[in-house]
């Protein structure tokens, strides 16, 4: 399926185009840029896999704009559509792939664009990886771990991470970024067979920071009308256009939670050091083996070095009980991760240079298969860092 964005300052020409597209389940708009100036930050920032350019508003922009996509995006396949030849001869000369006379007719747009879809483009993103933060117990630390994972993934402009809150009774994604969203993830249940990437996209909230999020609902009761064809239809769609789709899960292990885990290309059990936690790790591991899903599971320990009264459990030892090697350490900074939370915001705004900011920002590297994760994930046994243990409140969520 192609991505396309629409340039054309002709409110009625973007309307017959999306009119032709309305039905081709090979394409779908991604974006309209009413305005031929903002077109290439525009592009840029939603990334298609093409672009339909309308030539005849303003051919002397037009043909600026098909010139700047030609030199920053020069693999961007690019459609233009004029009532005049000549304005398409020029396109040609400035790299454009397809040339549709107007009006556009829905044979020619659709072969277009089923070539586009075909594999034409060059500037198609990844597959969207799937990764499930699931909780040993209460306050392990998985929210704030996907809420960080998901902002320090959004500073990247090639990624769009996306967070889905599936801990539908005590989820807190959008309360930990100060977010209000409009729509909850329970609005998308009606009809979900029907429902398309437009109204998906139309329920997601973004921040500041990059991260969009599908929330939890707001009432309780709601939580038992999601279940897993509506997951599996919302990552069908996610995948198409989101390089992460976060989720973040209850400790329920409900339904909702094995449907989650099964669709999964990375499942990270977050626990801490102490007795609780390692016990229930011990637990899921061997229960996720037991469902064929032990080979995506990475154990991330959380606030490594706090004080437990003296009962801290040794790494070694814990990876012994487990039976699994620790595959990330997150140290105790409690002070810096409260803050944050507090402040709603993520640690990158609240406390850029911490230590625990730093081996997030390594966790995100490593997920996202950056050459700069190497030396932090060699390091990620012996931290490379002086852990300062905190003797304040025992948790973060």
């Amino acid at each position: 399926m192609a991505r396309v964005a629409i340039v054309d300052p002709s409110a009625r020409d973007r309307e017959h185009v999306r009119g032709l597209m309305a039905g081709m389940d090979w394409a779908f708009l991604e974006t309209e840029c009413p305005h031929y100036e903002t077109a290439l930050g525009a592009i840029q920032e939603s990334n298609p896999d093409g672009a339909i350019v309308g030539l005849d508003a303003d051919p002397a922009m037009a043909l600026q704009l098909l010139g700047q996509l030609n030199v920053v995006l020069p693999r961007l396949p690019l459609i233009v559509t004029s009532g005049r030849p000549d304005l398409l001869v020029q396109a040609f000369r400035l790299g454009a792939k397809s040339l549709l006379d107007r009006p556009v007719n829905l044979e020619d747009l659709s072969v277009a664009l089923k070539n586009l879809a075909s594999g034409i483009s060059l500037h198609r993103r990844p597959h969207g990886q799937v990764v499930s933060f699931l909780p040993s117990r209460g306050g392990a630390g998985t929210t704030s771990l996907a809420v960080n994972l998901g902002c320090i993934i959004a500073r990247n402009p090639t990624r769009q991470p996306v967070l889905l809150d599936l801990d539908l009774t005590a989820g807190a994604a959008a309360v930990a970024l100060d977010l209000q969203p409009e729509f909850r993830i329970t609005d998308l249940v009606h009809d979900v067979e029907h429902l398309d990437l437009q109204s998906l996209k139309r329920a997601l909230v973004k921040g500041t920071h990059g991260l969009s999020v599908l929330a939890r609902p707001t009432r309780l009761q709601d939580a038992a009308l999601l279940g897993p064809p509506h997951l599996q239809r919302f990552l069908a769609l996610l995948r198409i256009i989101f390089s992460h789709i976060l989720l973040d899960l209850g400790k329920g292990w409900t339904p909702l939670d094995m449907a989650a885990l099964q669709r999964s290309d990375v499942i990270l059990l977050v626990g801490q050091p102490e007795l609780v936690s390692v016990h229930n790790m011990t637990l899921q591991v061997q229960a996720l083996s037991q469902e064929g899903l032990g080979d995506k599971v990475r154990i991330v320990m959380n606030r490594v070095g706090a004080d437990y009264g003296g009962e801290q459990i040794e790494l070694k030892k814990a990876e012994e009980v487990i039976g699994r090697p620790i595959y990330w350490q997150l140290p105790d900074e409690y002070r810096a991760m409260i803050s944050a939370w507090n402040g709603a915001a993520p640690l990158l705004q609240t406390a850029p240079r911490s230590k625990v900011q730093q081996a997030l920002a390594a966790l995100a590297a490593d997920l996202c298969g950056d050459p700069e994760a190497a030396p932090a994930k060699t390091a990620k046994k012996t931290l490379p860092f002086t852990l300062v243990p905190d003797h304040s409140q025992p948790s973060h969520e």
